[in-house]
Order: structure tokens, then sequence, then C-alpha cells
């Protein structure tokens, strides 16, 4: 492991075009690591379901139940539950 992060630090000395772009791909991994941080810290559980939906349908269905529940932070019968009513709506 320490051969990759070598030659990462290695590509990073020798070219400012690479150092950039690490530096954006981190950030940008960092902004969506907050931005999810913040969803489930202010986001109730129903209100993350219908964001996933809106942004990310084409991949809901393709997700087991209990992994999207975990991802939510929340039980699968918790999960079923407003899956019933937002289909419902």
């Amino acid at each position: 492991m320490n051969t990759n992060r070598d030659a990462i630090y290695s590509n990073y000395a020798r070219s400012l075009e690479v150092n950039k772009l690490g530096r954006i791909l981190v950030e940008q991994a960092y902004l969506r690591k907050v931005k999810r941080e913040m969803d489930l810290l202010c986001r109730t559980a129903e209100e993350q379901y219908v964001q996933l939906i809106e942004q990310h349908s084409q991949y809901i269905q393709l997700v087991p139940v209990n992994k999207l529940a975990r991802y939510l932070g929340i039980h699968p019968e918790s999960l079923s539950r407003i899956r019933r009513k937002v289909l419902s709506r």
C-alpha cells in the first residue's frame, strides 16, 4: 500500500496538474462527506429517502432494503413504513 501512496506523492511532486487534480478530488470527497453528515444530522430518514429517489431513482431498486436502511441509519422495518408512505402520496 505504501508503494501506491509513494507513487501518488511522487506524481504530485513532478506535476502541478496532478497535484491540483489530487487536491480537487480530495476536496470533492470531503464536501460529499460533510454533506452526508449534515443530511444525517438535519434531515429525517424520510427526507433522505425522498432525496435519494429524486437523485438516484435508477439505483434504488437495485439496492437491498437492509443496505439502504443501514445507509439511512434506520431499521429495515422503518424503511418499509417510509416507502409505503412515500409511495402512497
